[in-house]
């Protein structure tokens, strides 16, 4: 096995055994809303958005998942201005505005370091609008200061977090020159919530309850599913 991918599967197996009891309880949260025809959102900034990404109209996902999307706080417009950006909880003031939650509904948030000011202060956000919300973030960056004017962290404001155990600065390869390279944030934090969503389909098939998922654009004996599943769901959900 090379290097990466074996460091990679040693923080996998330690993420799925130290987070077992919340992936329940998550899965717990996900069946039902999707009982009570909820809608998952899911945001983040950067590279934690990536996993929101990860989760939206794709082969095998769920069909009621909305990725908060904002360009700004994206890679695609500014790398270095997102980075910049997601730091200042101002920046988070309008986001959620055009979004009407309702009382099954939840909210994920991602953020590796969970200290940046703007997804603190979504999920706070969240929270204040009586929905649950689910952090997931590294445990490493707890002794770091927060950015957000309430000192308190993005676990702080979850009502249940899930610990990615990435170490700090995500870098996992060793260099010669002593430093680190090779991130793996993005590998650990997605096999993370795609877990607790096979853990939900799971449960809702033992009670026998329907869920939806999109099948592969790629395959011709999908097209008219997935277009039921968008004519459904494009009112509801944005990015659609």
């Amino acid at each position: 096995m090379t290097e990466f991918f074996d460091v990679a599967v040693r923080l996998l197996k330690e993420a799925d055994e130290f987070n077992e009891r919340n992936i329940d309880a998550v899965s717990d949260l996900f069946a039902d809303c999707i009982k009570n025809d909820g809608i998952i959102y899911m945001f983040g900034c950067g590279h934690s958005g990536l996993i929101a990404q990860d989760c939206f109209y794709r082969a095998g996902g769920l069909a009621n998942v909305q990725p908060i999307f904002v360009p700004e706080l994206m890679l695609h417009l500014s790398a270095s201005n997102s980075s910049k950006l997601e730091k200042d909880e101002k920046n988070a003031e309008n986001i959620l505005k055009d979004y009407q939650f309702h009382k099954h509904d939840v909210l994920c948030v991602f953020s590796v370091s969970g200290i940046n000011g703007v997804p603190i202060e979504i999920a706070k956000q969240g929270r204040e609008k009586g929905i649950k919300v689910i952090g997931l973030g590294s445990s490493a960056y707890f002794e770091e200061i927060s950015r957000h004017s309430s000192g308190k962290k993005l676990a702080d404001y979850c009502d249940i977090f899930l610990d990615s155990r990435i170490p700090k600065g995500d870098a996992v390869i060793n260099l010669a020159d002593g430093g680190k390279a090779v991130p793996v944030s993005t590998v650990i934090s997605s096999c993370l919530i795609q877990t607790c969503i096979a853990e939900t389909l799971k449960k809702l098939e033992k009670a026998n309850v329907r869920f939806e998922v999109f099948g592969s654009g790629n395959l011709n004996a999908n097209i008219n599913k997935n277009a039921d599943l968008v004519n459904k769901y494009i009112k509801r959900i944005k990015s659609l």
